[in-house]
């Protein structure tokens, strides 16, 4: 016993009909489902593209050049320290050096090497006012 397309059981030699025109009617029904999903799929990536490009900076830093580095503190109850209240960025660092396509080496005042750091744990020391730079951030 074998079954035919449809899964309903055909005896062997047995002539099955085959709708042709319902089987074209179905693949054009395809094709057309194909599209939209196709048109749905470009626009929720174009959607999320503009979200994602919203908080991202092509930002490069050259050699030599002063940053703030992004400050990762924690709070710690028995030192009475509120990370909350603590600057957001700290610095002045020099860029030492270029790591791969985003990311720096930096060094601070007395030459000691800090980081890697990522491109956007950083800011120009020209995007920041003069005075966050004396008061803290």
């Amino acid at each position: 016993m074998v079954s035919s397309i449809r899964g309903s059981p055909v005896q062997e030699g047995e002539d099955v009909e085959y709708d042709r025109e319902g089987h074209v009617q179905k693949l054009k029904e395809l094709e057309d489902l194909r599209g939209e999903v196709e048109d749905r799929l470009k626009t929720a990536y174009e959607r999320n593209a503009r979200r994602y490009n919203l908080r991202r900076r092509d930002v490069e830093f050259e050699v030599g050049s002063l940053v703030y580095r992004r400050n990762f503190v924690k709070s710690d109850k028995t030192k009475d320290f509120t990370a909350k209240l603590a600057p957001k960025f700290i610095g002045p660092f020099k860029v030492k050096k270029r790591i791969g396509l985003r990311a720096y080496l930096l060094e601070d005042e007395e030459g000691e090497e800090n980081g890697p750091w990522y491109v956007n744990d950083l800011k120009d020391i020209k995007d920041i006012s003069p005075e966050c730079r004396e008061g803290g951030m």
